[in-house]
């Protein structure tokens, strides 16, 4: 029993002890394989585009009037406060883990709650994200909603050398590849 709950604490430590730009980068790469497998964009990817701030940065080539500017700044500011809050409980939830396992004596449901809590928090602090791009979605035009789009199709998935890497509307092969 021992050795198992020492199996499970070493490999809850490796999972969350992981740096976070290696689990970005294998993240991204993920994301880069099934928009090709699929031929489309997964849609928290495609709701990034949809983003708040992602907007506001384009306001003025969307043309957005200045109560969709007011709604957007609203719904960016909603969407930090949700996803820092869920960041604050997965980041106690991992301390309280790392105790756990660092417990003389680990108990396997105390290390597998936190991880838990900690995993479910992170989908919390996700979930701010996407909806807050469901939201903003919602308060453009079809006009405009087609012009983020278009953009998003025409950039392509960007190499982090960025470079692109697949042509036209996020549908074809990759660029520089045989």
């Amino acid at each position: 029993m021992r050795l198992q709950a020492a199996g499970i604490g070493i490999a809850a430590l490796a999972v969350l002890t992981a740096p976070v730009a290696a689990q970005e980068h294998q993240h991204q790469g993920d994301m880069h394989r099934m928009e090709h497998a699929s031929g489309e964009m997964m849609p928290g990817m495609m709701l990034r585009a949809f983003g708040p701030a992602e907007l506001l940065e384009r306001k003025a080539d969307l043309k957005l009037t200045a109560e969709q500017v007011t709604k957007l700044e609203q719904l960016k500011a909603d969407a930090k406060a949700k996803h820092d809050q869920a960041m604050k409980t997965h980041d106690t939830h991992r301390q309280q883990m790392m105790e756990a396992l660092h417990a003389a004596d680990v108990n396997p449901q105390l290390v597998r709650a936190h991880f838990t809590g900690a995993h479910d928090s992170m989908g919390q602090a996700h979930w701010a994200e996407m909806e807050a791009g469901l939201a903003a979605m919602a308060l453009l035009t079809a006009d405009q909603r087609a012009m983020v789009r278009g953009a998003k199709a025409g950039q392509g998935m960007q190499h982090r050398e960025g470079q692109s890497c697949c042509q036209g509307e996020g549908k074809g092969t990759p660029q520089g590849r045989n």
